[in-house]
């Protein structure tokens, strides 16, 4: 049964409260990990409803958020009846902490995070056996320092592959979305976006404008690294129990590449450009392929182009 959009928001106050009372105090990714992403699916609020209802807690005094460390660290959150200043909130707080910042710094540096992803896709599309493999990192007509992933031909249909490695969940208003439709836009080729986590309303808008989207469920790392991230996925760490280490795809992504973007393409080719024109204006023109414009102006021009595309407002109930 569905779920309005107060209703989900009501279960996320719910489960916040409930997992700060059980671990004490946790950064935003960690309360996702527990709540958006463990569970029976009509339990798992999304990480936008988590969010806003972090927010009204917050405001209410019922969790008490505490000052950053350094100005690129994350919130972390408590009961708003604990004293921050307590052994119990202390001890957890440090160890958690770091382990943030050490997931942090694997996340930054390419060659541990996000080149084993594209490698994991490469090997994923060669291992299918349905492309002509055209180019990884391709230049033609693209400015530089913006390639696609990689670039390969379909029986004859030209398909622009974008990979982004992140634990965050990738929403349809993110510069990655409309960044690599533009770039699609510049080469005519079929978008294919492939991330750890999209949420459905993210979907909503992958299948009206034609692009093949694949949920990896997990964050890929370097193999080498395997020892480091042992505490991070510890349930008493951060709890992302979906870290793997590995430069191998599994089953599901070569299937994925070999059947339905085989079978798909050429379909969501035909609807990607006949969305061409007003995907070109809201990426480019309006900039919502621009990693630089803030989130105040991004959210209303996001607004205009669901409703070129879609006739309609965004539903509320869909966001969350």
């Amino acid at each position: 049964m569905a779920r309005t959009k107060q209703e989900w928001l009501q279960l996320a106050r719910a489960r916040i409260l409930s997992i700060l009372a059980e671990r004490g105090v946790c950064p935003i990714r960690m309360l996702e990990a527990k709540i958006s992403e463990a569970g029976p699916g009509d339990k798992r609020p999304n990480p936008l409803s988590i969010t806003l209802a972090l927010r009204d807690l917050v405001n209410k005094g019922n969790v008490k958020m505490l000052p950053k460390k350094a100005v690129k660290d994350t919130p972390f959150y408590l009961p708003g009846w604990v004293d921050p200043e307590s052994a119990a909130v202390k001890e957890p707080f440090f160890m958690r902490l770091y382990l943030y910042r050490l997931h942090k710094m694997w996340t930054e540096q390419n060659q541990y995070c996000s080149d084993v992803l594209e490698t994991i896709v490469d090997k994923a599309i060669g291992r299918a056996g349905i492309a002509k493999f055209v180019s990884r990192f391709p230049n033609q007509h693209l400015p530089p320092g913006r390639p696609l992933d990689s670039v390969f031909d379909v029986g004859g249909v030209l398909c622009g592959c974008e990979a982004k490695n992140y634990r965050e969940w990738i929403y349809p208003d993110s510069y990655e979305v409309w960044a690599a439709l533009s770039k699609c836009c510049e080469l005519d080729a079929a978008p294919v976006f492939v991330t750890r986590k999209l949420p459905y309303v993210t979907r909503v808008l992958f299948g009206k404008v034609g692009v093949l989207g694949y949920e990896t469920h997990f964050q890929y790392f370097h193999p080498v690294i395997e020892p480091e991230l042992t505490r991070i996925r510890d349930v008493d760490g951060l709890g992302y129990k979906d870290i793997k280490t590995t430069l191998e795809p599994d089953e599901n992504l070569v299937r994925f590449f070999g059947t339905t973007v085989a079978k798909h393409a050429t379909d969501f080719k035909k609807r990607f450009q006949s969305a061409k024109g007003i995907i070109q204006e809201f990426a480019d023109q309006r900039e919502l392929g621009n990693r630089n414009l803030n989130l105040s102006t991004r959210a209303p021009v996001f607004a205009e182009a669901w409703r070129a595309l879609f006739g309609d407002k965004l539903s509320e109930d869909l966001e969350v």
